[in-house]
């Protein structure tokens, strides 16, 4: 903890001393590459199945595939936990995180897909594309970006939030 904490002062320090009051241009390290450095929003094995499952779909389409993106999948997080702390499946405060991602991941347009209870990465994209309004979501042509979130609760059942951006 102690090592991530100087990681993260230092990565502050470099931005702070980076930053000039002058009007030439100042190169801005892009939001993936600080979190790419800081190892956030790294992926189960279960996430990235999904990722590359709805990725295969998506290229089979004849559409551009999703990149991963740790703020998306950090809000779905959030999402994911309120989710399990609520015991029932939901889109609640869509709204917020729909705000969230337009003012921290720059998105024009956001879509969401939850489940409850599969196993298997496999059972969850099915149960996805078997459903007119989930398939429409994964398969709108101007989404770029992804993230994901599963958690298991207290019982064993995987809970799952997954968004969507365009950029």
């Amino acid at each position: 903890m102690k090592f991530y904490v100087l990681k993260v002062s230092i990565l502050i320090m470099v931005c702070f001393l980076s930053t000039s009051c002058s009007q030439e241009s100042v190169d801005i390290v892009p939001v993936e590459e600080l979190q790419n450095e800081l190892k956030i929003g790294e992926y189960t094995s279960l996430e990235n199945e999904i990722f590359l499952l709805l990725n295969d779909f998506r290229s089979r389409q004849g559409l551009e595939i999703l990149k991963k993106a740790a703020i998306i999948s950090s809000i779905s997080n959030d999402h994911t936990q309120y989710m399990i702390i609520s015991n029932e499946i939901s889109h609640d405060n869509f709204n917020t995180r729909h705000n969230e991602l337009v003012s921290k991941a720059n998105a024009s347009k956001v879509g969401e897909n939850v489940a409850f209870g599969y196993n298997s990465a496999r059972g969850v994209v099915n149960a996805w594309l078997s459903s007119d309004v989930h398939k429409s979501i994964i398969l709108t042509p101007s989404y770029t970006h992804f993230g994901i979130s599963v958690h298991a609760n207290g019982e064993g059942r995987n809970y799952f939030t997954n968004i969507f951006i365009e950029r």
